[in-house]
């Protein structure tokens, strides 16, 4: 008995063992729960980054060790930060069940939809950081159950809706960040429950309403931040207790009425920026009383009163805006300041003499004291400003001499004093400023002659020197500023001699205006500056016929040349001029200049090739009579007609028969008819675009939205007529994903109308310039869209049977389907050569296809400006020009403050000077530079390719092929948040004088990654930036 009990014992003794290691060993491999709810967020990810793949395993049995994650002694997560990893998709709900989570940054990924309301499950959660992703729909409610959270960012999102209230009801909350996100409504009075908040930013929403007065509980605020919203109404004098405040940004708002008078006073304020609203009322007297004012920005408001005399005692103050005000009085006497830098105080009603005492802020870089009503001279004591870069006192009433003092100001810039009363002559130590760009002295009373150092300033980009006593001669040593560009002024000055052919190297120059003077001789120079685009010289002695190269200027700006009575024009047929908007000049007969006169010969040749030419003409008469009765069956002619069918194209087939089929039961129902009733007869309420050619109407005949384009014929019948041709042969012969398709046509006697495919999105100038709030436009769309252009041209210029010049590329061409894929449009002026013609060179018998300039300024070829050449160069120009515009979001025209400039000079201009491409994108791209160096990469190589498709010479730039080839590079295959190992030189098709740019890695404050904007995946994969 004692042996069978002894044995029993044994056994269960092993099995005890065999128990106890079998749970050991379950213990070993079975993954905690906090890890199976951190596997199973990755079921909703569309992308999971290699590094989180080659971590995150399944076999672990807890998950601390992998990236990201933190955890406690007792293995539960307690942080979860995957920032910067380029993740795709959505956040599941299942993050709600690490109830341990202290920490969750997800900041700068792909991840949207909706915030998950389980998130609030995580009760102990501290800092929340979901910022730079494209979350959308409202802010749970549910957020009031995380009482413990201290850190808020949700901003750079697509969240919509109001602030929810309950957000002010987690009292230990110290920041929050709700910015750049599309939220609405005002901001809740229960904001005065967070009375540990240290900052709030609401900035770059649509918030309506005013700031409540329960703010000034928040008396730990340090940081204001509401700039960019729509709110209104007054401040109230409560915001003056916040004595912590140090930033107040309220710019780009519609505030009103009088900033609180005590502000200030209570509180060490560094920042204010109220800019852009409307304010009225005295500048509080006290905002620098503590001496930490470091920013005062109150531009474009209502104030007014005299400038508070502790501005001027403000030492720590070093940037100070008070511009388009109605300030008067004087300025205030300025005590040593070192830290001021920028003085911006244009567009007031300020008077008096210009303060020595400026002199005493030493480091001043730019002053701006135009448009007000300053008296006495320019004080002498600013030379001793040897940092000033910037000076502009134009539009006052200032007297007296240049200072020669100002010589010692060697890193000038910009020099403006134009419209004053300013005497003299130019001192000549002016030549100091061997590095300044913009000079104008225009307006004034200056004598003397233009000086000879003038040449020595090399880098001048514009000079105007209009509207003085100088007198004297132009002298041919102005012919050595090459680097002219924006203009130079000579007018009204009593100049004398000839214009000197040293003024033909200044090539890059666009505007010349040489009027009101007393110059003679012939203009002749005048045909080497092929950048003009603007010219005066009007009222001189000057003679000799106009060129056919300054043609151009009679048709648009004939009074440019009046006043001449020795100028002459010539109106050829081959010059294009319209002689009777010219009737105000000397019309001379086209001859050789080889005779004095005309030959006996000469006059019958004359007169028996007019005899021709009426005979010809009735000839012409005739047959257009029998023409135009056959057109009444086929307005294009039976040739044409047989060539292009109704219904061409990708929706002819698809969609439109089958619609047409269905609204057509009665057969005598026309497309004309049912647009008619689809648009109540054409009314405006259905126009959606106009252009060159025509208006663009949206009618909705059954199912199927349409774009329905009418050509007027009523001005030129036999022109529009051609045009509409011309749209529908070109359509009716390609067939391209980028390029957009039409479905039916109809002619009437008065107009016509093409049938389009209906682009919801718009043209690609409606998403970049018009829209607003300018809509999200990320990276990788850009992208998508610049590729799809390129394939869309290389298929019109290399890959279609008969080559086809579009000759009219622009943003407002270019159209935008449900995925954002671009369609090139509008071919009512494109070319295409006949199959027997082989030469793809300038060739005559492209130049004889048109004797009009034909495209949009701002987007003509250099060539075409001048010379009708048609080549597919000029088309690969116009892509570099809609490149720029991709890149920068400007338009193609740049208007800053009176100075208009064109996009490609613009940008060259900076890239040259600089090298610095942050300072030409647009910044919704440039502030993710640091983030992603493959972004930096990919947008810098777009940007060099840009500038060589906009080079002067034709031959310089890349094909169209060479294009799409470019986009083929390994650079362009990697997504934005990649690691970039690829060690490509730049394409032959990117300038070689221009190198790739650096890029700093260092993280992004808040304020920097405001602008950074997401968008979908494109269809190659290309992950957004």
């Amino acid at each position: 008995m004692a042996f069978v009990t002894m044995r029993m014992t044994s056994s269960i003794t092993l099995l005890f063992l065999i128990l106890c290691f079998s749970t050991s060993l379950y213990n070993a491999s079975a993954l905690v729960s906090d890890g199976v709810t951190l596997l199973s967020l990755l079921n909703h990810w569309t992308f999971v980054p290699l590094i989180i793949n080659s971590t995150w395993k399944g076999s672990d049995s807890v998950p601390c060790k992998w990236i990201g994650v933190q955890c406690n002694h007792a293995y539960n997560v307690i942080s979860l930060n995957l920032s910067d990893l380029g993740i795709q998709g959505q956040l599941g709900p299942e993050i709600g069940q690490l109830y341990r989570l202290q920490t969750l940054v997800l900041s700068n990924n792909g991840f949207l939809g909706e915030i998950p309301s389980k998130l609030s499950n995580c009760t102990l959660l501290q800092v929340l950081d979901l910022s730079n992703n494209s979350f959308s729909r409202l802010i749970p409610n549910s957020f009031k159950n995380l009482q413990s959270l201290r850190s808020m960012n949700l901003s750079s999102n697509l969240l919509g809706g109001a602030i929810p209230d309950s957000l002010f009801q987690i009292r230990q909350l110290e920041e929050m960040n709700l910015h750049n996100n599309h939220l609405s409504g005002p901001i809740p009075t229960s904001i005065g429950n967070l009375t540990e908040l240290l900052r709030l930013h609401l900035h770059g929403n649509r918030l309506s309403g005013t700031i409540p007065s329960s703010i000034g509980n928040c008396s730990k605020l340090e940081e204001l931040f509401l700039n960019e919203n729509r709110l209104n109404g007054e401040l109230s004098l409560e915001m003056a207790k916040l004595k912590n405040l140090k930033t107040m940004s309220l710019f780009d708002n519609q505030f009103s009425g009088v900033i609180p008078q005590d502000l200030g006073i209570n509180s060490s304020i560094v920042k204010l920026d109220f800019t852009n609203n409307k304010f009225t009322g005295n500048l509080p007297p006290s905002l620098c009383f503590q001496k930490k004012l470091q920013v005062l920005n109150m531009g474009s408001n209502r104030l007014q009163g005299n400038i508070p005399s502790d501005v001027g005692r403000c030492t720590s103050l070093s940037m100070l805006i008070l511009s388009e005000n109605n300030f008067t009085g004087s300025l205030p006497v300025f005590e040593s300041n070192m830290n001021l830098k920028y003085l911006h105080i244009s567009k007031n009603n300020i008077s008096g003499p210009i303060p020595p005492s400026l002199e005493n802020c030493t480091n001043l870089a730019a002053i701006n004291m135009s448009l007000n009503k300053f008296t006495g001279l320019l004080p002498s004591a600013l030379g001793k400003l040897v940092n000033l870069t910037i000076l502009d006192v134009s539009h006052n009433n200032l007297e007296g001499p240049l200072p020669p003092q100002l010589s010692n100001c060697t890193k000038m810039d910009h020099f403006d004093v134009g419209f004053n009363s300013l005497n003299g002559s130019f001192p000549s130590s002016l030549r100091n400023w061997t590095g300044i760009t913009t000079l104008i002295l225009r307006e004034n009373h200056f004598t003397g002659g233009i000086s000879s150092f003038f040449s020595e300033l090399s880098k001048l980009r514009e000079l105007q020197l209009g509207g003085n006593l100088i007198g004297g001669t132009i002298p041919p040593s102005l012919g050595k500023l090459q680097n002219l560009f924006y203009g130079l002024n000579l007018s009204s000055n009593g100049l004398t001699g000839v214009i000197p052919l040293e003024l033909g190297h200044l090539e890059e120059l666009q505007s010349l205006d040489l009027s009101l003077n007393n110059l003679t001789g012939n203009i002749d120079v005048l045909d080497e500056l092929l950048s003009l685009i603007e010219i005066n010289i009007s009222y001189n002695f000057l003679h000799v016929h106009v060129s056919k190269s300054l043609c151009k200027f009679l048709n648009s700006s004939s009074s440019s040349f009046v006043g001449n009575p020795h100028l002459y024009v010539s109106c050829s047929p081959s010059s294009g001029l319209n002689c009777t908007s010219t009737s105000n000049l000397k019309l001379c007969p086209y001859q050789s200049t080889d005779h004095k006169g005309i030959s006996a010969l000469v006059i019958l040749m004359i007169e028996l090739g007019s005899s021709l030419f009426v005979s010809a003409i009735l000839v012409a008469l005739l047959l257009m009579c029998l023409h135009k009765k056959d057109m009444k069956n086929d307005v294009f002619g039976e040739k044409w007609g047989s060539a292009i069918e109704r219904g061409a194209g990708r929706i002819g087939f698809l969609m439109y028969k089958e619609e047409m089929r269905f609204l057509t039961k009665n057969q005598s129902a026309s497309l004309h008819n049912i647009v008619m009733e689809a648009t109540d007869n054409l009314n405006d309420q259905y126009i959606i675009g106009r252009g060159a050619h025509g208006i663009v109407y949206r009618a909705q005949p059954g199912y199927t939205t349409f774009a329905v384009k009418k050509f007027a014929f009523e001005r030129n019948k036999t022109k529009y007529l051609h045009i509409m041709q011309k749209e529908i042969e070109v359509l009716g012969k390609i067939k391209h994903r980028n390029l957009i398709t039409y479905a039916d046509y109809w002619i009437g006697e008065n107009y016509g109308m093409v049938l389009y495919e209906y682009m919801k999105n718009g043209s690609l100038h409606d998403i970049l310039h018009e829209k607003y709030p300018p809509p999200p436009l990320s990276w990788s769309i850009r992208l998508n869209i610049a590729v799809g252009i390129a394939h869309g041209l290389k298929y019109l210029h290399h890959d279609h049977t008969t080559p086809i010049v579009h000759r009219d590329i622009k943003p407002q061409n270019i159209l935008l389907n449900d995925q954002m894929e671009p369609l090139i449009s509008d071919f009512g002026t494109s070319l295409y050569r006949n199959l027997a013609e082989h030469s793809y060179s300038q060739s005559h018998s492209w130049k004889k296809l048109s004797t009009y300039v034909v495209g949009t300024a701002g987007y003509i070829a250099p060539e075409n400006a001048y010379v009708i050449v048609q080549s597919r160069k000029s088309d690969v120009y116009s892509y570099g020009v809609v490149l720029l515009e991709l890149l920068t979001r400007k338009r193609v025209v740049i208007e800053e403050e009176r100075n208009v400039t064109g996009l490609v000079s613009w940008v060259s201009s900076i890239w040259l000077e600089t090298g610095k491409i942050e300072e030409i994108v647009d910044p919704d791209i440039a502030n993710a530079f640091p983030n992603s160096g493959v972004l930096a990469r990919q947008v810098t190589e777009v940007l060099l390719l840009a500038l060589r498709c906009t080079k002067r010479k034709p031959r310089e730039r890349p094909t169209m092929k060479d294009i799409t080839s470019f986009y083929q590079k390994n650079i362009f295959k990697l997504s934005c948040n990649d690691v970039d190992m690829v060690n490509e030189d730049v394409v032959d098709v990117a300038p070689q004088p221009y190198s790739v740019p650096t890029f700093s890695t260092n993280p992004v404050s808040d304020t920097q990654s405001d602008s950074y904007l997401h968008g979908e995946t494109s269809e190659d994969q290309r992950m957004q930036c």
